[in-house]
């Protein structure tokens, strides 16, 4: 006899925490979905046909390389040279053909390197990669000698350019007040306007 009414309390509080949560849950996501910030980060692709050129990339764009390879006979493309600012790519995945292509079809070795430059554990810059940067690629089977010539070889220069800068800083969102002080500059710096000093470079 009296756990009914127990049964009927207990019914009732959880109904009303289940109220309680679902109001909360619908809080927190609509407060997480106003700080989410998107960074799209524009490619600049070359391919075999910009061999032995110069390649401008703006300093935080993608550069991507793209060369026809064929995984099937045991070649494939090596990065061979580059400086240590620009670095090795990042990623190089093999695009395998149509699976509805012939058996053996060739497909396509991508190369992708990041232009923004390093910063610390604080975010401080401390690397930039503006300027020239030569890249070779070896098209060859990894288990020959290295002494051995490469099938294929491949040169290019990337050339990576500082974002420009703000020309209206009153316009850019740096500082409280719209504007830079005495000394500083308004730059576009990791995705972000910031005040730098003059002759600076973030």
């Amino acid at each position: 006899m009296r756990i009914l009414p127990f049964v009927g309390l207990a019914a009732f509080a959880l109904a009303l925490s289940t109220i309680g949560c679902s109001a909360d849950a619908s809080d927190d996501s609509a407060s997480s979905s106003n700080d989410v910030t998107v960074k799209v980060t524009q490619e600049v692709i070359a391919t075999e046909s910009d061999a032995d050129k110069t390649i401008q990339v703006t300093e935080g764009d993608d550069f991507v390389l793209k060369l026809a390879a064929n995984a099937t006979t045991g070649y494939q493309w090596k990065v061979t040279n580059t400086d240590r600012t620009f670095a090795y790519p990042y990623a190089s995945p093999y695009e395998a053909p149509s699976a509805h292509g012939p058996v053996g079809a060739g497909g396509t070795q991508v190369f992708k390197w990041s232009t923004a430059g390093v910063s610390d554990a604080a975010g401080t810059p401390v690397i930039s990669k503006v300027g020239k940067h030569q890249v070779q690629v070896e098209y060859r089977r990894p288990w020959e000698a290295a002494t051995k010539p490469a099938a294929k070889t491949f040169k290019i220069t990337v050339e990576i350019v500082a974002k420009p800068t703000n020309e209206d800083p009153t316009e850019s969102g740096c500082g409280d007040h719209g504007a830079c002080g005495a000394g500083t500059s308004c730059q576009w710096c990791w995705g972000a306007p910031a005040c730098v000093p003059n002759g600076a470079m973030c």
